[in-house]
């Protein structure tokens, strides 16, 4: 491998040689030969530091401020709601799980299948009173766990980012964490310009973020003291590493939803807002003329002078102009829909969770379910588990510095009721599982004769089976069917072929003795047919007897 220097910063590798890598110890993070830790490609724009030079971070690449994007979600009545209900949504999860058919969270060990011993356990309940209390100890000075989510998740809709300071102990494990306000965080400016990722030993001592208040930076942290997480990542290289709010990305959204707004209020509020004139014809006294103007405006405009008439005066007779001869309602209400559909869906949550039931859903709802909760569960599948599994993840890090054997999890998002769970159970049984297997999962001692599924078809099959077994066998069993002659048609022991041997010498010396006596040749039969006859009967029955015997000397 062969590396030179280009003069422009940049790095020619030449031919890497990848079936004789040098030995490199990763776990030092430094080796003399870095273009094998670290990768050459751009991922920053080098030249946007230019925009921050001197200032010792570098600013979001959003047209928004902070400021602005959070008086967005407070301003807009819709997207306050769709924060509001993601928040009390995933705040239902910050309680230690009661038992397996409610929300909650809960340690584990990430051995799933390992058996836990009784000091496991225990450092198990430490890891969950650390988790309630957001620190080793309980203390007023610190948000529970309910509140540090609440605050995460608004950050997280309303920024996109999170940001927690992991305080430690002298040994250097986390002693307690603390929701940051994620508008405060910046990323520092690397000292790196190539803007490429820095190798272990560096970063772990590299500032890596800044908090900045009024415009000026107060503090300063590395990557063992805050975690900073983002959920809409991109690649774009003047993103610098800062996520993509969905405020953002509703920016026109929000603006319409809130001129509408206003000009419906305007209607109520203002009296400009003219829906015609009264034009009264003929010559009228100018006294009458204004005591009718008072009369007319008393009795018809509204509060705060809304819907106030203009009254002119011509010849002949009263004439009323319409200004407003067409129906705006109608479009006013399906643009009002279409900005919360719009809203919704970037949000990932369906209308109706923020009790706004739009018509005109799409999709099929599936088999016994209405369509409400058809869209509610597919609101959940979508929106409401991305963000579960994100906040998860983010306070699984902090239990990883604790002790990396054990992660945190948030569990019952699909929680079932104690009825559907023996309900499934019960489909399970006369499926696929045993009866032991089903106790096994509801932490039973297995019972005898648990080990069948209790199907009646199966059981029904396998007894069918078993009968045609056992008949295959006496049949091979019985004389002249083919077997063995011994019980249950089974291969000889050499128990039996002994008995065997000596039946066989009994019977050549019972031939030897026959073969001896005088027979008369007219009675003589052939020696051949004699002795094949003779020594069959003799050897079936012989063999019968002693094989039954000997069965009986196996099975007392």
């Amino acid at each position: 491998m062969t590396i030179s220097s280009t003069g422009a910063g940049i790095v020619d590798y030449g031919m890497i040689d990848l079936g004789a890598p040098p030995p490199v110890d990763l776990s030092k993070g430094d080796s003399g030969d870095q273009g094998a830790m670290v990768p050459k490609s751009w991922f920053t724009d080098p030249f946007a530091l230019l925009d921050s030079l001197g200032l010792g971070y570098k600013s979001s690449p959003s047209s928004l401020s902070y400021e602005t994007l959070r008086q967005m979600s407070e301003k807009n009545s819709i997207v306050a709601a769709i924060i509001q209900t993601r928040v009390h949504q995933v705040s239902s999860f910050t309680q230690l799980q009661r038992n397996k058919y409610s929300v909650g969270y809960k340690i584990r060990h990430r051995d799933e299948f390992r058996r836990l011993t009784e000091g496991e356990r225990n450092f198990i309940r430490t890891l969950e009173d650390f988790v309630d209390h957001c620190g080793v100890d309980e203390s007023d000075d610190r948000d529970n766990f309910d509140n540090y989510v609440k605050k995460l998740v608004r950050d997280r809709l309303v920024y996109d980012q999170m940001v927690t300071e992991v305080v430690g102990r002298i040994n250097g494990k986390p002693h307690s964490f603390f929701a940051v306000p994620g508008s405060t965080i910046r990323l520092a400016s690397p000292k790196k310009r190539k803007g490429t990722p820095m190798t272990q030993k560096e970063s772990g001592k590299e500032t890596k973020y800044v908090q900045l208040v009024n415009g000026n930076i107060v503090n300063q942290y590395t990557p063992k003291q805050i975690l900073f997480a983002i959920a809409n990542p991109r690649t774009d290289i003047r993103a610098w590493g800062y996520g993509y709010s969905e405020l953002e990305m509703l920016v026109r959204t929000i603006t319409s939803h809130l001129w509408a707004e206003e000009w419906n209020q305007n209607l109520f509020s203002q009296g400009s807002t003219t829906k015609g004139i009264l034009n009264v014809r003929g010559n009228i006294p100018p006294q009458q003329m204004e005591a009718f103007k008072r009369m007319w405006l008393a009795q018809i405009s509204g509060v705060s002078n809304a819907w106030r008439t203009p009254i002119i005066n011509s010849n002949d007779d009263l004439q009323w102009i319409n200004l407003q001869p067409t129906n705006n309602e109608m479009g006013f209400e399906a643009w009002m829909e279409y900005l919360i559909k719009i809203g919704s869906a970037v949000y990932l949550i369906d209308p109706a969770e923020i009790n706004f039931d739009v018509r005109g859903g799409v999709g099929e709802r599936p088999m016994f379910m209405t369509t409400n909760e058809a869209q509610q569960k597919i609101s959940k599948d979508r929106g409401l588990r991305p963000l579960i599994r994100q906040v998860q993840t983010h306070v699984d890090k902090i239990i990883k510095r604790i002790d990396p054997a054990y992660a945190f999890e948030f569990v019952g998002v699909d929680a079932k009721s104690e009825g559907e769970a023996i309900e499934l159970r019960l489909k399970e049984l006369q499926s696929y599982k045993t009866l032991n297997e089903v106790r096994e999962a509801e932490q039973l001692a297995p019972v005898p004769y648990g080990d069948i599924v209790p199907n009646p078809s199966y059981i029904g099959f396998r007894n069918q089976k078993e009968m045609m077994a056992q008949q295959q066998q006496a049949a091979a069993g019985a004389p002249g069917g083919g077997g063995t002659g011994l019980p249950g048609g089974g291969e000889p022991t050499p128990e039996s072929k002994k008995v065997g041997q000596s039946l066989k010498e009994e019977l050549d010396q019972r031939k030897k003795k026959t073969s001896q006596e005088r027979v008369p040749d007219r009675y003589r039969e052939p020696e051949e047919e004699w002795e094949t006859s003779y020594t069959a009967s003799v050897s079936d029955d012989d063999l019968r007897k002693a094989t039954e015997s000997f069965h009986d000397l196996l099975t007392r």
